[in-house]
């Protein structure tokens, strides 16, 4: 008797913020503890080995997906009713970062 084979359900990982290119297109992606560029974040997803997304203010979980335009793969938001969580509106990484460690030097311990 055969197995049945489970489905592969990739690991979720949560966009924190972007990194830009001079021209304003999505150069890489960033969260807890890991960056990707464009084109592994494209991989990942394409292959199923990691899902991404942003949260908007209320904590729903917006996936971030590949679309292709002109025949050039890119990374965006699942379309929805809000702006707030599109991937283009986050934080680009270095200010995002800078006011982090803003907070924190703010605290004191």
């Amino acid at each position: 008797m055969m197995e049945e084979k489970k489905p592969i359900i990739p690991e979720r990982r949560r966009v924190l913020c972007v990194d830009f290119n001079e021209d304003g297109s999505i150069g890489g992606i960033r969260g807890l503890g890991w960056k990707k560029t464009r084109y592994q974040a494209i991989s990942d997803i394409n292959i199923n080995k990691i899902s991404y997304y942003v949260e908007d203010d209320d904590r729903n979980e917006v996936d971030v997906i590949v679309a292709k335009r002109k025949g050039i793969e890119y990374l965006t938001t699942d379309p929805d009713h809000s702006e707030e969580n599109n991937l283009e509106n986050l934080l680009d990484c270095e200010e995002y970062y800078t006011q982090k460690f803003a907070d924190l030097s703010a605290k004191p311990f």
